[in-house]
């Protein structure tokens, strides 16, 4: 089973791990998705790279609950809006980035990070948020998304088991 996964990670793996990208902490994301009272935060776009039979295996395993279940209700709605689905291997082959806009825009249901026009808007160009369920692979996709041109990456540390805790202690 090893062999099955090492094949599907580029062999530049170990150079993108070691290059500087931002982690997140569970404080630090929920407070983005309920902001003090202040300048509004900028956008949040959390891509989950865990292949879609992980995560409905792991919400059946914890009672169904996804990350914006634990947010209230007020949050929730803008949480949702946020939480993308783009498996590791889409990232890592770069099938995800080789898509047209509209293309891209059908399939993962947010702008493309690279032809996304945010400076001619009035929309700050978003955070993007790289998960998983400890933030390892999180941490690869999100080194491959900085390395082809994506803005503002981020690998959120203690992914979906890290915020499960921090959820539970609040």
């Amino acid at each position: 089973m090893l062999g099955l996964v090492t094949r599907r990670i580029p062999s530049s793996a170990p150079s993108l791990l070691r290059r500087s990208i931002h982690n997140m902490d569970s404080a630090t994301l929920y407070s983005l998705f309920s902001p003090p009272d202040g300048p509004p935060p900028p956008p949040v776009i959390v891509i989950d790279v865990r292949p879609d039979h992980e995560v409905r295996d792991i919400a059946a395993f914890n009672g169904g609950k996804s990350l914006t279940d634990y947010l209230g209700l007020g949050v929730r709605s803008t949480a949702e809006d946020t939480l993308k689905s783009i498996p590791l291997e889409d990232i890592t082959n770069n099938t995800w980035l080789e898509l047209s806009p509209s293309d891209f825009l059908d399939e993962y249901d947010f702008p493309h990070p690279l032809h996304a026009n945010y400076a001619s808007s009035d929309e700050a160009t978003p955070l993007y948020v790289f998960s998983c369920k400890a933030g390892v692979r999180s941490k690869l996709a999100a080194s491959i998304a900085k390395e082809k041109g994506v803005p503002n990456c981020w690998n959120f540390l203690p992914g979906a088991v890290g915020w499960d805790e921090y959820m539970t202690s609040r």
